[in-house]
């Protein structure tokens, strides 16, 4: 089955002019490329025949490269095809057009449909949104569909290769102050750190498919590791629910387990009553201390162990909690249910963290 996509944007300046900025892709002066929001494109040297690289999972190389009139990139992973930017000059303006043909694999056109394409649609727009906004004011900026939203693609204070707007982009001191204020609002929500040293957790991480951490302050200070996780878990959002039944009734055409919901939890059972191997909600629990719970689960696609760390003063006066999540995958259909499945958790596991830190 063949890919086709296709975004236009009509942009008032020529050819000659935008070349400049496209010669840029993919370097550390990137000026075309929307890296405040989205994973960097990355070269392995200046933009030319050749050049090799791509951005996030997305790997291609150049097979042609005519900046004032065409730049194509064949796909190296997951596909047979390419995807291209051409220009077509009509006095002081010029129609950019960004092209998508490709034939992928099963597994790639899968991933598509389900999240790729939306992620694509929205990165190309920031593209010409950020090429347009160098020459003219922006009539009204490109909006991200809440399926975008929902997929959490992380903003540039939260990714490490993330770079200050650069200099020529009309619109970075708006960006600066948009992205000071989001940082403010952060500051009493999860914040994304590490597997804590010396964490059973961290031994865990060696192989590792997907992992990930979210640190807050415990609302509630003097609870152990395991009542954090029962506090939060007996009052899990209706729409987490909701996507966990509709996760359980799709995974059962794969022959996956049924996990039921995470707020399936005893109301009466007490954090010292559990034991290893009780269930405790989705999840099976391997180990427990004061300081550190082991849930987890696995069947025949992966393994996830998820962690939750307590780091105390000695008066318990205050906490900090660390949820750490590690996936080991043990073939193609767990990578295929990562897919979707991504995303979804980073919405997820904020939204459990956050929980954390607030008056229940």
């Amino acid at each position: 089955m063949r890919i086709v996509n296709i975004h236009h944007r009509r942009i008032a300046a020529s050819a000659a002019q935008l070349t400049p900025l496209l010669l840029t892709l993919g370097s550390a002066e990137d000026r075309v490329w929307p890296h405040e929001n989205w994973p960097r494109m990355k070269l392995d040297r200046p933009l030319q025949t050749g050049s090799a690289g791509g951005h996030g999972p997305i790997r291609y190389c150049v097979s042609i490269c005519e900046p004032a009139q065409r730049i194509r990139f064949e796909f190296q992973r997951g596909s047979q095809g390419f995807h291209e930017i051409t220009l077509a000059g009509e006095g002081t303006s010029c129609l950019l057009t960004h092209t998508i043909d490709t034939r992928p694999t099963l597994k790639f056109l899968i991933a598509w449909h389900l999240s790729i394409r939306f992620m694509h649609d929205a990165l190309i727009e920031d593209l010409f949104d950020k090429l347009q906004a160098q020459f003219e004011p922006l009539p009204q900026p490109s909006r991200w569909i809440n399926y975008v939203k929902f997929c959490g693609q992380w903003p540039a204070w939260q990714r490490n290769d993330a770079q200050q707007p650069i200099d020529g982009f009309n619109n970075k001191t708006q960006i600066a102050q948009i992205t000071a204020s989001k940082v403010n609002r952060m500051k009493c929500s999860p914040t994304a750190s590490t597997a804590p040293q010396g964490s059973q957790i961290a031994a865990r991480l060696p192989g590792a498919y997907f992992h990930d951490a979210w640190v807050i302050q415990a609302a509630e200070p003097k609870l152990d590791a395991l009542e954090q996780f029962l506090r939060v878990a007996r009052k899990t959002p209706a729409w987490i629910d909701r996507l966990m039944a509709l996760r359980n009734r799709i995974v059962a055409l794969f022959g996956l387990k049924n996990l039921g919901s995470i707020a399936q939890i005893d109301p009466n059972k007490k954090a010292t009553d559990y034991q290893a191997g009780d269930h405790v909600g989705i999840f099976t629990l391997f180990s427990s201390s004061a300081n550190e719970v082991l849930l987890g689960d696995s069947d025949k696609h992966l393994r996830v162990v998820v962690s939750v760390h307590k780091q105390a003063d000695a008066a318990h006066q205050t906490a900090t909690i660390t949820v750490t999540t590690v996936v080991h995958i043990h073939n193609w259909l767990g990578r295929l249910y990562m897919v979707p499945v991504t995303p979804a958790h980073r919405v997820i596991a904020r939204s459990m963290v956050s929980a954390i830190g607030k008056e229940c």
